[in-house]
């Protein structure tokens, strides 16, 4: 199973919870807090298509489902998890959409449901 995960978070205590929950669980835990970090990261990894990623929709003026297309047109296919508190239908539909093998999480999450689907993304 794949163990490292990029977490990409523009709230801070948000990105240190989920990344502690991820870290005590055995995952092998980076951060961003916006796309310019997110493209930094993947373009410095040796192996970007082993990552998981864990992406808010909602990254402060940026919109997480744009900046995950452009990396896929970048780096090629990866394992992306979305995750947004404000996410109604549309926005998974579109997720869906252009990103078939993404996963979506609602916030707020509990520990059990973060791990869950980080789970069933990296099998």
């Amino acid at each position: 199973m794949r163990r490292e995960i990029l977490v990409v978070e523009d709230e801070e205590d948000v990105r240190l919870v989920i990344s502690a929950a991820l870290t005590s669980a055995g995952y092998e835990v980076s951060t961003a807090s916006d796309g310019r970090e997110m493209n930094a990261f993947l373009s410095e990894h040796p192996t970007p298509a082993e990552l998981m990623i864990l992406m808010d929709i909602a990254l402060g003026a940026e919109n997480g489902l744009a900046l995950a297309r452009d990396a896929v047109a970048r780096f090629g296919p990866l394992r992306i998890l979305f995750m947004s508190g404000f996410a109604d239908e549309v926005l998974v539909m579109d997720h869906r959409n252009a990103h078939k093998d993404a996963q979506f999480i609602r916030k707020p999450f509990v520990r059990s449901e973060l791990l869950a689907a980080v789970a069933t993304l990296a099998a």
